[in-house]
Formats: structure tokens, sequence, C-alpha cells
């Protein structure tokens, strides 16, 4: 198993798609969650995107840490409940769901 399966198989992968966009072939697959990851990967294509994986690459020590991504505090999972946005929308189509609700509600 290469690191990248890793990632992906413990629930680590951001589905952020950057493997995607180094490599032109690699295979991306939508998983129940409603978020691509990647799949099927050569030992070639694996070795790759270990370098730039920020499942793999972005480390925070501590809570109060300035990382790559700035001051992480805390992580949360979180997707659309409407089943078409979340498989439909990147990431799970939270700002997708939260858009449509401030525009069908009276506050913006």
């Amino acid at each position: 198993m290469n690191k990248v399966d890793d990632i992906v198989g413990n629930g680590l992968c951001l589905g952020c798609g950057l493997c995607a966009g180094i490599d032109s072939k690699c295979k991306m697959s939508l998983y129940s969650d409603g978020f691509y990851y990647p799949e099927g990967l050569s030992d070639k294509q694996a070795k790759l995107i270990s370098k730039i994986c920020p499942g793999i690459n972005i480390n925070v020590t501590s809570p109060s840490i300035r990382s790559t991504w700035g001051n992480v505090r805390q992580a949360f999972d979180a997707w659309s409940t409407d089943e078409l946005i979340r498989r439909k929308a990147a990431s799970g189509g939270v700002t997708t769901s939260l858009a449509i609700y401030l525009l069908e509600s009276p506050k913006i």
C-alpha cells in the first residue's frame, strides 16, 4: 500500500483534486460520502502525488501552530443534507447549501 492509499483509506483525503491536477491520468472516483478520491494509482503516480498531497505533507503538531493552511484550532467534517447537492457540488456541497439557504431567507 502506498501513502496515498493510506490517506484515502483512513479518511484523511481532502478530496481536493490536486493529484488529478498534476497528473491528467489520475482517476478520481466518487465515493458514498459525496467526495472524489484518487483510485488505482500506479507506483509512479503515487510517488509524485505523495510529494504534494496536503493529507500527507501538512503537519500540525500543536493546536496553536501556524501551518501552511493558517492557524488550525479545530477541524470538522461537514456536508450538505441535500443528497443531490452533496453529490454534485464541490467538497460535499456545504458552501452551496449555505449560499442557497441565505439567498432563500431574508438574510441577504
